[in-house]
Formats: structure tokens, sequence, C-alpha cells
């Protein structure tokens, strides 16, 4: 796989992944992004299970089945909190992985509305196909972040376990280039992230 990036025109793909200290800087913002998780869904738990109790006792609901409803709530947290965990040693694994070279086929956004038609929430998906024929599928805030700057035919760099994974080939023709720490656009001369700081491909 070639590095042929081209700091004059901004086109190519960067060198950058290949070094030691942005690959552990790489490791350290996603390991980041897992403590803030972690430590936002017993917030979220505690506030839940107080809404709840309150809501249970207005009710005249027994102590008994407070305590049912905050057991099951809690298996629920356990469960999220063990899929975070794997999710988080899965995006570390990834790192390990060559990057895959390939052309967006699809670049899609649309809206999805709920049960009760009360929220139409945006959904994003992209897909690459790789230069050996393997479709690989981007989807939601990831997807987002590149929806208005990458185009069917456009060829592009993916990423394993980048928390944004995709670089674009010719940055020049998109204007911006999008931060693989965070997804926030940044200008063509930009070295680091306007957004968090970190080193971003060129």
């Amino acid at each position: 796989m070639e590095n042929d990036f081209n700091g004059t025109n901004r086109t190519g793909f960067s060198h950058m992944p290949e070094n030691p200290e942005f690959i552990e800087e790489m490791r350290q913002q996603i390991k980041k992004n897992f403590k803030y998780a972690i430590i936002s869904a017993p917030v979220i738990f505690i506030i839940i299970i107080a809404i709840t109790a309150i809501v249970a006792l207005k009710q005249g609901s027994s102590v008994g089945e407070i305590l049912l409803v905050a057991s099951v709530l809690l298996v629920i947290f356990i469960g999220i909190a063990f899929g975070m965990w794997i999710s988080l040693l899965k995006d570390l694994g990834r790192l390990k992985k060559d990057a895959v070279d390939g052309t967006v086929i699809k670049n899609k956004k649309w809206h999805s509305l709920s049960d009760e038609k009360k929220s139409n929430k945006k959904k994003y998906l992209i897909v690459i196909r790789s230069d050996e024929g393997k479709k690989i599928k981007i989807k939601d805030k990831k997807a987002m972040a590149f929806h208005p700057y990458v185009n069917e035919g456009d060829k592009v760099r993916y990423h394993p376990g980048y928390p944004f994974p995709i670089e674009i080939y010719d940055k020049s023709k998109c204007g911006t280039n999008i931060c693989v720490f965070c997804g926030a656009q940044n200008t063509l001369s930009d070295s680091k992230c306007q957004r968090c700081g970190k080193p971003v491909l060129m």
C-alpha cells in the first residue's frame, strides 16, 4: 500500500498513521472516549432511577416494585457497560490492522421516523469498496462528518479503529481536512485540529 501524499497540493494519503507516536496518540484517544462514556453512564443511570422512583411513588407503587424496576435497570446498565468494554477492545485491536484503500460507492442521507412519528432523526451511510472488492460500511455519526465532503467515485483510505476512519485522497477537491480523532472540519493548512488539538492527516 503506497503512501504518496503530496503536501503541496493536498492530494494523496498521509504517512502519519505509520508513525508510532501517532498510533499511541490514537490509542489514548480511544481510551479517553471510553472513560468519558463510563463516567457519564452511571450519572445517567442514577438520574433514570431517581425519576422512576419518584413517578412510581406518586402512582402508589410499593418499595418492592421500585426495587424490582431498579434491579432490571441495573442489569441493563451492566450489559451496556460490558458492551462498551468489548467495543473498546475491538477498536484497539483494529488499530493493528492495515489501512484499506478503496472507492466510495454510496454516500446516503435519509430521515428515520420513530414509531410515534414524533422524532425525525437523520441517518447517514457511506459504503466503500476496497481495491480487493470488499465492502466497508461507515454509519451515522462517523459517516455524518464526511457526508458533505465525499462523492461516489472518490478515492479514500479506511483506517480501522479510528473514531472517524476515512481519509480523503484528494483533500483539495473537498477543501477541508476532517480530523480522524474528533470529526471536526479543518482547513488544508492546519497541522493540528482546531477543536481537539490532535494532529490532522497531512
